[in-house]
């Protein structure tokens, strides 16, 4: 099922997943100041970061490192002689993985970059639909925003989704099609997108104007990438030393630790779990949903 094709209630979802559950991770999270080795947590809910707080974390993600650096130094000297060619990104991947694969990621992670991004969903056929273009709504993203900074995030953003129909035909014409539509798309959505934030807001910007192909989902099959329209700047009530900000920063680490520490020892990177709102557990994104509520997610 494509994104455009999802229950409204469900597009926002549908578009986080095709996100953080493909090559576009990176496209996001590379901004944000995370490379690979990194964990994700699609909807946390804020209740269980910092209590008081409502709602909950669209996307969520933070460093790994590994146990022994030694270890991988010396993974990466038998990679390097293996492929002496190779790119230096692809042999500290192999490296990485050969470390990851025998259980040498430190955990639970120390969280040392946290970041936090916002997702909104519009869809586009004639026109932009259920842009949340109303003063109210982007009040309410502002709002959004604005909370992500006081829970003691490193970095925020807000990133728009806008949904297309799939492109049919043959060979390359199926992607050309497709490209011009999610072009199309982005244009329309420009005026919405300039007032999504306040130009002295800390928070970065993304948009991905989807343009899926027949046969297969946005995750696999289709043309654009998400599209950082503003960098992202550093929280600047961490920098100042905001009382209330600091004091949430530190609840947030420490439930942090205790989420992921409760899950298995990854063995891939990244890993990426979902607080799941169905069995109120915390698991692996892939996972079948755990039947009764509260009896704990599995990570192996």
């Amino acid at each position: 099922m494509y994104i455009i094709d999802t229950d409204s209630r469900e597009r926002e979802s549908a578009a986080i997943r095709r996100i953080v559950g493909s090559f576009h991770q990176k496209y996001v999270l590379g901004p944000m100041g995370l490379g690979t080795l990194s964990w994700v947590i699609v909807e946390a809910q804020k209740p269980g970061l910092i209590p008081g707080i409502v709602g909950d974390v669209d996307i969520l993600a933070g460093t790994m490192e590994f146990s022994d650096p030694v270890a991988f130094r010396s993974a990466l000297e038998r990679v390097s002689g293996r492929y002496p060619d190779a790119h230096a990104g692809f042999l500290e991947n192999m490296a990485g993985k050969e470390i990851a694969e025998a259980g040498g990621i430190e955990w639970p992670p120390k969280p040392s970059h946290i970041v936090g991004l916002e997702v909104k969903c519009s869809y586009f056929d004639t026109q932009p639909r259920a842009t949340k273009s109303s003063p109210e709504k982007v009040a309410g993203i502002r709002k959004q925003i604005e909370w992500l900074t006081k829970m003691g995030l490193d970095r925020v953003a807000l990133l728009d989704v806008i949904a297309n129909p799939p492109s049919g035909g043959i060979d390359s014409g199926a992607w050309l099609a497709a490209a011009a539509q999610a072009q199309t798309s982005l244009a329309a959505a420009e005026s919405v997108l300039r007032e999504r934030l306040p130009s002295d807001s800390p928070s970065g910007q993304f948009v991905w104007a989807v343009g899926p192909v027949v046969g297969g989902d946005e995750a696999a099959r289709g043309a654009g990438a998400p599209r950082l329209i503003r960098p992202p700047l550093m929280n600047p009530a961490l920098g100042r030393g905001d009382p209330e900000v600091t004091a949430n920063r530190r609840t947030l680490l420490e439930s942090i630790t205790r989420l992921l520490g409760s899950q298995r020892r990854p063995r891939y990177f990244p890993i990426v779990y979902i607080d799941c709102r169905k069995c109120r557990s915390l698991h692996l994104l892939d996972d079948d949903c755990l039947e009764e509520p509260g009896l704990g997610g599995s990570a192996g």
